[in-house]
């Protein structure tokens, strides 16, 4: 008996050792904890994770993306030596980690954004975003920095946000890309906006395959001025003025889904750039426009867009190369199956050596997403063909490894010949 109640003192002298280093442990927590200014505030709010201050003075949000994709491309060769038929193989098309938020005052806001740069065959990381902005007030946000150049609508819209596996081989042919600049967005009156920037110009801070060719700095740049404009009207439904729109969740993605009200966007904008000069073998110009609208309806979405370019050169024949191109998709099951299908065409106007006899491609492709959780995790799976097959970056102007992110292989000359081309992906963002 006496045994007995020694063991059960030992135990409750246990215990209370335990109880007394938790204690100790949460008192010394507790002391850390009130070393800070001000409390932090955590968590997740079905749409993102954030952290900030309880006051809400700073902001921060991480973001991120994974894509895996596998690609096979047939090429239907009209000789037997023209070369493998098949190429195919694993690729990830996609890691991007970035950050957005805002600092000291919610109308100050960043968005910085690093990939993996999976053009080049050194795999090395890049900086896909590095944007700062200010509200000044509820219909008009300022903003400078490295960010795509708001043209194309296509190319505005997140990549995961897309009904097809990729952008179409249209709007890579005719997007302004990267650039470094100014920028204005306006809200002029309900559900007009009205965006202006001043940039380096098109493509300048993009990074094609293994050349150092990015122009982020005043003296890199290849042009004396760029301007882009652009209009935004919501024809059907409401949104918010720019400075107070924490997120057009409707604008940046084109399916409709369960609880996306009826929408209809219609939008355009010109884009003008003047080399630099004082150089007799640069001294040329381009300018372009674009016209396009987006229809969203119970589940039924539908996208087409017009671009077109017009390159004047001093020492050659200027150039007038112009697209179109159109997609819908149908959720058969609300937010989780939806086919999609499109087409496109590109005239590339004798091409950018003057001597493509081809210059007309089109391009069907075909398709279906399946969604786990909307655009947090999909699967997909698209089928491409090209009837007319693909010029190289020679005659196109694209380089060669904006045609491989596509899953398409580029063809010289004249004499091209079918390709067939099937994309699966997963997708998981944050």
């Amino acid at each position: 008996l006496k045994a007995e109640r020694s063991e059960t003192w030992r135990t409750e002298e246990r215990a209370e050792h335990v109880r007394q280093v938790v204690r100790d442990m949460m008192a010394d927590a507790d002391t850390r904890a009130s070393l800070l200014d001000e409390e932090l505030a955590a968590g997740y709010n079905a749409d993102h994770f954030f952290l900030s201050s309880t006051d809400g003075s700073f902001m921060f949000i991480p973001y991120g993306q994974l894509n895996f994709r596998y690609v096979l491309n047939y090429i239907d060769y009209d000789d037997d030596n023209d070369g493998d038929n098949i190429e195919s193989g694993f690729e990830l098309s996609r890691a991007k980690i970035g950050a957005r938020g805002h600092i000291a005052d919610p109308r100050i806001n960043y968005d910085f954004l690093v990939g993996l740069d999976n053009t080049s065959s050194n795999a090395e990381v890049i900086v896909d975003r590095a944007y700062f902005g200010f509200t000044v007030k509820d219909n008009l946000r300022i903003g400078a920095g490295l960010d795509k150049i708001p043209y194309l609508r296509e190319e505005g819209v997140p990549i995961g946000g897309q009904m097809a596996i990729e952008r179409s081989y249209t709007n890579e042919n005719f997007t302004l890309g990267r650039s470094v600049g100014v920028r204005a967005d306006y809200t002029v009156c309900d559900n007009l906006d009205w965006t202006v920037m001043l940039s380096n110009g098109r493509n300048a801070a993009e990074k094609f395959g293994d050349s150092d060719d990015v122009n982020i700095r005043f003296y890199d740049d290849m042009v004396d001025y760029a301007v882009t404009t652009r209009l935004d009207y919501r024809v059907i439904g409401e949104r918010e003025p720019i400075g107070v729109r924490t997120m057009d969740l409707w604008s940046t993605d084109f399916h409709s889904w369960s609880d996306t009200p009826s929408i209809l966007d219609i939008g355009g904008a010109f884009h003008y750039q003047q080399s630099e000069t004082g150089n007799d073998s640069d001294n040329d110009s381009e300018w372009g426009y674009t016209f396009d609208f987006s229809f969203k309806h119970q589940g039924f979405s539908l996208y087409s867009a017009y671009m077109a370019r017009h390159e004047e050169y001093e020492d050659d024949d200027d150039r007038r190369p112009w697209g179109a191109v159109v997609q819908a998709g149908y959720f058969l099951t609300p937010d989780q199956v939806v086919p999609i299908c499109g087409y496109e065409y590109v005239d590339l106007d004798d091409g950018v050596n003057g001597n493509l006899e081809r210059a007309e491609l089109g391009i069907i492709t075909a398709g279906a997403n399946y969604y786990f959780n909307r655009n947090y995790s999909k699967r997909s799976l698209d089928f491409m063909y090209i009837p007319d097959g693909i010029p190289d970056a020679d005659d196109s102007g694209l380089p060669e490894d904006q045609h491989y992110n596509l899953g398409l292989i580029p063809q010289s000359g004249n004499d091209r010949d079918d390709q067939f081309v099937v994309r699966t992906q997963f997708q998981l963002q944050f």
